[in-house]
């Protein structure tokens, strides 16, 4: 997930260093969680629908990929990696009219 520059402190974003151990596992999800409630709660009401729905649909993937890596019991950046290949390879696989 890309985070504006000026949220960079020390080299870390807050989301890389909440990783990192600055929040536990626990502290996290609740993190993602909440940032997915407000952003679709909020969606219809401030900006741009799409925008806030978009920023809903990263905090959900963070979630997929830490919860995902805990499933397969590999490190959350492995199964980011290991996910955006099987992406890849389906759209090359199935091309622009896919229908699968």
């Amino acid at each position: 997930m890309s985070e504006p520059s000026y949220y960079n402190c020390n080299g870390l974003s807050p989301l890389e260093a909440f990783r990192k151990g600055l929040m536990s596992r626990d502290e996290y999800l609740g993190f993602l969680r909440g940032n997915v409630i407000k952003y679709i709660v909020r969606c219809d009401k401030k900006g741009s629908p799409v925008d806030d729905l978009d920023k809903a649909i990263q905090y959900i993937f963070e979630m997929y990929y830490l919860l995902g890596s805990e499933e397969l019991g590999v490190d959350c950046e492995e199964f980011r990696v290991m996910s955006e290949l099987a992406d890849a390879l389906h759209k090359c696989e199935c091309g622009d009219d896919c229908e699968c």
